[in-house]
């Protein structure tokens, strides 16, 4: 059930940066002059901003306190340009945001799966393992998230190579084979440790 962040030197800070990002929209701007951000929230509450590129501009934009409550109800279909801007979400909410981006990446593993690179549970391990085995257009990301959570990776994914034959033991044992050729056997069965009786 543990969910966290864990980030690589330097790449919170470039993911806030704002350069790749887009910046404001017609819509954002009409309700932003008649009333500032309050006004904007109250269009969204309202249903007046409806497309899910200026919903992302305005989660991006707006002051924290005012849209960080509003994120679990949160549940936009993007498409896969958003990439620069659902990172600068992750970098700003993370776990607050991670619903999104998991289910924007299931939908576009190779359009939204970086931006997952920064979480580290058992969902996001086993999907990780999952592109690694079977999805050749994702297989780059889950390699980078699997060779750079490391160790950390193995006690989300040994429950699975140990459990029952069939598909998410192979996919998790052919993770942690990755993670071993990496980073060396022994640190992989240290890491695994944690489940000895």
């Amino acid at each position: 059930a543990e969910r966290e962040m864990v980030w690589a030197d330097g790449e919170r800070e470039e993911w806030l940066r704002p350069s790749e990002r887009t910046g404001t929209t017609r819509t954002i701007d009409t309700f932003h002059e008649a009333g500032g951000w309050p006004e904007v929230i109250r269009a969204y509450r309202d249903e007046r901003i409806t497309y899910a590129p200026h919903q992302v501009i305005m989660f991006a934009q707006a002051p924290e306190a005012l849209v960080r409550p509003l994120l679990a109800g949160w549940e936009p279909r993007l498409p896969d340009y958003h990439l620069p801007n659902i990172k600068g979400l992750v970098a700003r909410f993370e776990l607050d945001v991670r619903h999104v981006v998991l289910a924007n990446a299931k939908a576009s593993p190779y359009g939204f799966g970086p931006a997952l690179l920064p979480y580290l549970d058992v969902e996001v391990a086993r999907l990780m393992a999952d592109w690694f085995f079977r999805l050749k257009s994702a297989r780059r990301i889950a390699r980078e998230w699997l060779v750079g959570h490391g160790t950390y990776a193995v006690p989300y994914l040994v429950p699975d190579a140990v459990g029952k034959k069939g598909a998410l033991r192979n996919k998790a044992i052919a993770a942690l084979s990755l993670i071993a050729s990496e980073h060396g056997e022994d640190a992989v069965v240290e890491a695994a440790k944690r489940f000895d009786a």
